[in-house]
C-alpha cells in the first residue's frame, strides 16, 4: 500500500501518540522523526513491560487505526 504524501505532513516530530492494546495495555510515544512512510517513535510511558524504547510504525497505521492509536498532543509551532 502506498502512503499519500499528505500523510507525512499530518504526522510531525514532537507529536505525542497513545497506543491502546488489549494485551499490553497503554503506551505513550513521541514522534522523533518521519522518514518515508514510517514514523520513528520513542516510548515515554508503558503500562506493561517496556520491551523497546524506540519503534517504527507505518504512517497509515497511525492514521487509520483510531481504536489503537490516538494523537494526544501536537507540538506548539513558534510564530
Amino acid at each position: 500500500m502506498n502512503t499519500d504524501t499528505n500523510d507525512a505532513f499530518l504526522i510531525r516530530p514532537g507529536q505525542t501518540w497513545q497506543e491502546t492494546n488489549a494485551v499490553s495495555g497503554r503506551r505513550i510515544c513521541v514522534v522523533d522523526r518521519v522518514q518515508g512512510d514510517v514514523a520513528h517513535l520513542r516510548t515515554v510511558f508503558d503500562e506493561g513491560y517496556i520491551g523497546r524504547v524506540e519503534s517504527v510504525v507505518r504512517l497509515q497505521t497511525l492514521l487509520n487505526n483510531p481504536a489503537q492509536w490516538e494523537m494526544l498532543r501536537r507540538p506548539e509551532c513558534p510564530i
